[in-house]
């Protein structure tokens, strides 16, 4: 008979609620540096250490009196609140009086405090009584120095946390074996935020390293004076001081814009970079979480090809990710319901989202019209479905005046290079299947505004010749289906390839075959192919194939190369440092150098020197060390984020994956491809498209066999190297009474 409903155990149940409130050793040093910001603090030092999962923090705040004390550590105890009401207009970062408590329940927690007006200070360790705390019991942090009590006139607190998660070993498990940088990046976040609401308070952080050093992450000083009509310059302090030379700060661009009780300020960076997670907006001193709105964001500015505006490397296409890196700040009326929607105190949708998410992308919209990359007139081609255009809005950034176009270089239009002219001629296949040539010339679009008064072309309308073809297809590694007749569709798998009767070549350019199937009791079905992606997909997967059998194996070829210096941020060090074997295995070997940047400043400057490099990137890069740095930033990025997949996990599987590339039949080829950076799927792209059968050759009928045979052996045959569809049907022949010959 099963258990009667009791009550969970206490302790229990602070373990379960400690899993929401603390979710990493960052989350649990950001609840108690917003402690001592509520507790009016103006210098707070943190000290970490990763192997451990410990940490402290110390502040000068008002400190916790002797009677709270005692209730310190208690669930749902607060000094934040009294009652729902006050929660309509609460200044403090916290209210729910879970923090403390719930960080107490997974770890060994110390409390050092001391108020002003007290002689002495108090201390209270692993929620037993507090006592008072002088030279006698004398405690020691989490690097064995001794912690003396706070000078008389003095106040403040300490608060040292030993092995979080110590009676939760899985979690225990997963938080130390978190990358390092993830849980710097995520406190470098935490302080960002923090820090530019609150720019007068010092906040400093270090971490204890591998060899038992000391060593400094950041730390941002503080402001001074702060004027609140002075929030760019704020911003700007914030972020030199956390994230470095990330980008150029003189490409930080100040946006701001109000509508009635709103208001949207904030610096968008005009230089482009190479990772996602720079990019930050709050709500009234919360953290904003929404991916809608994200991706929306992000997905403006890839429209309006929002990339490096010059590249001595030359590439195809858009394989490479560019992202903005932004900090928006939103204010406007208070909401209960913001407040309560994650423990975290995020809010991840906002009350009145129909009116701030408009604000923010009009104020998104107003910088890529300023910055050249659309016209007033194209920003009304992108629009959001949350957008409401009866908001009327004073932006000060709508300065724009569409005269400077007359004084600046301007770079317009569509840029659609075709690779193979033969796609852009008019062919007719049957008299049901008309491929017709269409001319499509869109509104000019400011691409690149730069006032140097240069005698350079003004707008230019670039026509491009596109061969329109039927979109609605689906494609996968073995299988593509058309829709090209509204009761008819068309299918074909790798098998049906590889059984296929080739009649003839067509025009130089295609390659007419016949599918034999009974489906729907059609005897064949007529499909042409487009012998240039033919052959590029071909080629392309015998260079991979080759390409990964050497990574595997362990016998790419690497060249020393004269040192390469990239000049990096902390950030990007911290990238680098992790992802070092993982570089190594593609053929990039590197090195991390950190440099005092004078003798008497604290301040260390970090450089990534590239000692070798594969044939393939020397011939690709050169020593554009920019170009070189970006790729490489975007595969780390990547690779943080699972887009791609380590190689390295691979490798230890060594026997399996060696009698694999051995082997004619390549199982796990789609598996390999997610660990294939996309640097080197471009270099690979580019040398099937410039080795393969172009428009034009002519093929015998033996040579187009053999062009069919090859593609059905392939992993992915039914789409090019760049991803368009390889062949199309042309028509169905019906069933006869006869048997059809071939």
């Amino acid at each position: 008979m099963p258990e009667s409903i009791q009550l969970l155990d206490a302790d229990v149940l602070r373990k379960l609620q400690s899993q929401i409130h603390v979710i990493s050793i960052a989350s649990a040093i950001n609840e108690i540096v917003q402690n001592s910001i509520d507790a009016q603090a103006t210098n707070i030092e943190i000290l970490l250490d990763l192997n451990t999962l410990s940490f402290q923090v110390r502040d000068n705040g008002i400190g916790i009196s002797p009677a709270d004390m005692i209730l310190i550590c208690k669930q749902h105890y607060t000094s934040k609140i009294r009652s729902s009401k006050d929660l309509a207009d609460i200044k403090t970062y916290g209210f729910h009086g879970m923090a403390l408590s719930s960080i107490d329940s997974i770890s060994k927690l110390t409390i050092i405090s001391k108020v002003k007006d007290y002689n002495g200070s108090r201390i209270k360790m692993h929620a037993g009584p507090t006592k008072f705390y002088s030279e006698q019991n004398i405690v020691k942090d989490i690097i064995d120095n001794p912690v003396h009590p706070f000078e008389k006139e003095s106040s403040g607190t300490i608060l040292i946390v030993r092995n979080l998660m110590y009676n939760l070993p899985v979690r225990s498990n997963m938080a130390k074996t978190e990358p390092q940088y993830r849980v710097f990046n995520a406190l470098r976040e935490y302080v960002l935020r923090l820090s530019i609401h609150n720019p007068t308070v010092c906040i400093s952080v270090k971490y204890l390293q591998q060899s038992n050093n000391l060593e400094s992450l950041f730390k941002y000083e503080g402001l001074k004076t702060y004027k609140e009509d002075n929030t760019f310059n704020v911003y700007l302090n914030v972020l030199r001081s956390i994230y470095e030379s990330i980008v150029p700060y003189n490409t930080l661009k100040g946006v701001s814009l109000k509508y009635k009780q709103y208001s949207v300020q904030g610096v968008i960076s005009k230089s482009p970079v190479r990772v996602k997670h720079l990019q930050f907006m709050n709500i009234n001193r919360r953290t904003y979480n929404n991916p809608t709105l994200l991706k929306t964001i992000n997905s403006l500015f890839r429209e309006c090809k929002f990339e490096p505006q010059e590249n001595t490397v030359k590439y195809v296409g858009r394989p490479y990710k560019f992202y903005p890196m932004f900090l928006i700040d939103i204010q406007g009326p208070k909401n209960m319901n913001d407040l309560i929607q994650d423990p975290s105190k995020c809010v991840v949708e906002a009350t009145l989202q129909d009116i701030i998410d408009p604000l923010i992308i009009r104020t998104f919209k107003s910088f890529l019209v300023t910055q050249g990359y659309m016209t007033s007139d194209t920003t009304s081609n992108i629009k959001p479905s949350f957008v409401n255009e009866s908001l009327n809005f004073e932006s000060s950034i709508n300065k724009y005046n569409a005269n400077i176009i007359l004084d600046s270089n301007v770079r317009a239009g569509r840029n659609d290079r075709p690779e193979i002219n033969g796609r852009y001629e008019t062919i007719t296949l049957t008299k049901s299947l008309k491929l017709k040539k269409s001319m499509k010339i869109g509104k000019p679009s400011l691409k690149y505004l730069r006032n140097d008064h240069s005698n350079s072309s003004i707008l230019k309308k670039i026509s491009t010749a596109v061969l329109e073809v039927p979109t609605e297809y689906n494609l996968t590694d073995s299988y593509c289906s058309h829709n090209l007749y509204s009761n008819r569709q068309f299918s074909i798998t790798k098998n049906d390839l590889s059984n296929c009767y080739v009649i003839n070549q067509v025009d130089k350019k295609f390659i007419l075959m016949k599918v034999l199937t009974d489906l729907d009791d059609v005897k064949a079905e007529l499909y042409i192919l487009d012998q240039h992606a033919c052959d590029e997909r071909i080629k392309l997967e015998q260079l991979l194939k080759q390409f990964m059998s050497d990574v595997l194996l362990d016998t790419l070829y690497i060249q020393p190369i004269n040192v390469l210096e990239l000049e990096v941020s902390t950030v990007e060090a911290n990238l680098f440092k992790h992802f070092d074997l993982e570089l190594r295995r593609w053929g990039v070997h590197t090195r991390v150098e950190r440099n005092q940047s004078n003798k008497s400043s604290e301040k260390i400057t970090s450089s990534v020197l590239i000692d070798s490099l594969s044939d393939e990137l020397i011939n690709k890069c050169g020593r554009d060390s920019e170009f070189l740095k970006g790729i490489l930033l975007q595969h780390m990025n990547d690779l943080s984020t699972t887009k791609k997949l380590p190689i390295l996990p691979l490798v230890d599987r060594f026997n399996q994956t060696q009698d694999l590339f051995n082997s004619e039949n390549v199982k796990d080829w789609r598996m390999l491809s997610n660990c294939i950076p996309a640097f080197y799927l471009e270099i690979f792209n580019s040398k099937a498209c410039r080795s393969a059968i172009m428009f034009g050759d002519e093929l015998t009928k033996t040579e187009c066999n053999l062009l069919v045979q090859n593609l059905s052996k392939c992993q992915q045959p039914f789409q090019c190297a760049h991803g368009r569809p390889s062949l199309v049907p042309v028509s169905e022949i019906a069933n006869s009474e006869h048997k059809t010959d071939k």
